[in-house]
């Protein structure tokens, strides 16, 4: 097929705690921590569901991007980059990010589902218009004209947040001897590291006992933390010494981006919609066809 409308749905959202690229999202799974004021690929990005390869176009391939929309709490923003350069840009061209972006386009003014609602509880995915608290949002932006990815260009579509989506703990550590720091090192049986019975964490790194990925807090008393791999019951106790770095399960995030792409013939047609200057869009490249065959081919 020459010309097919396509989308593509991001989330940070992953399946099961070892499960990192999943595009379905049901009950009781994992928001994947994002900081703040950092840009994350929604294509190769390493949260959520991605792709293999940056997004890009061959030589015989020609994009238009008509639609982009982000869930609209924790100032999430969504932005596309042309090879190197960012679309969205503020009107002096000079505000930027410390990374040096632009932040885009806010879910505010293009939410992602349209009606969604800020997440009521930090684990519930915006997927969901009755599901949340505050009132329904409904864009007030829409993507015109649309966006061209020519052939040979390579694009991304970046997502932004301005508040962090959870919280990333400093080293949770098992020491137990007064010797070795205990009034600032010493975890066991404090609360101050925000672990209870039945909080879900994600551990960035450890030490001494091998874990990663997301886990269950079955217990904590004194000199032991009892975390379990995923849903499973059996705890694996912290020991003296052994240090992790979590932060708990983080609010959703996702993200919607629908366009068409044009392939062989259709993409040296769209070529030649631009050089004219009428919109590339199916109507006109099929119109254009049409005009071809009544003129005899030329």
């Amino acid at each position: 097929m020459a010309m097919r409308s396509q989308v593509y749905e991001w989330a940070n959202i992953v399946d099961t705690p070892s499960n990192t690229s999943t595009t379905r999202r049901k009950g009781g799974r994992f928001g994947s921590f994002m900081s703040a004021n950092k840009q994350y690929s929604v294509f190769t990005g390493g949260v959520g569901n991605n792709i293999t390869r940056p997004a890009n176009t061959n030589a015989t391939q020609f994009i238009v991007i008509e639609d982009l929309a982000v869930s609209p709490h924790l100032g999430a923003t969504l932005q596309v980059t042309i090879n190197t350069t960012d679309y969205f840009q503020t009107p002096d061209t000079q505000i930027k990010y410390t990374d040096g972006s632009f932040a885009g386009v806010s879910g505010l003014a293009s939410p992602y589902p349209r009606g969604a609602r800020q997440p009521g509880a930090a684990n519930i995915a915006p997927t969901s218009i009755t599901a949340g608290v505050g009132t329904a949002i409904h864009n007030s932006f829409a993507l015109y004209p649309s966006i061209y990815v020519l052939p040979g260009q390579t694009f991304d579509v970046k997502v932004m947040l301005d508040t962090a989506n959870g919280v990333e703990a400093s080293t949770t550590t098992g020491i137990t001897t007064v010797t070795s720091n205990a009034s600032t090192a010493n975890e066991f049986g404090s609360t101050s590291h925000g672990m209870a019975a039945g909080t879900e964490i994600f551990i960035s790194s450890s030490s001494g006992t091998a874990l990663s990925g997301y886990h269950n807090v079955h217990s904590v008393n004194t000199n032991v933390f009892g975390i379990s791999a995923g849903q499973n019951a059996t705890d694996i106790t912290l020991a003296e010494d052994d240090e992790i770095v979590f932060h708990q399960n983080s609010a959703g995030i996702a993200c919607f981006v629908k366009y068409t792409l044009y392939d062989g013939p259709d993409a040296l047609i769209a070529n030649k919609l631009l050089e004219m200057g009428v919109t590339v869009n199916p109507n006109n490249v099929d119109w254009y066809k049409r005009s071809l065959l009544e003129n005899g081919g030329v």
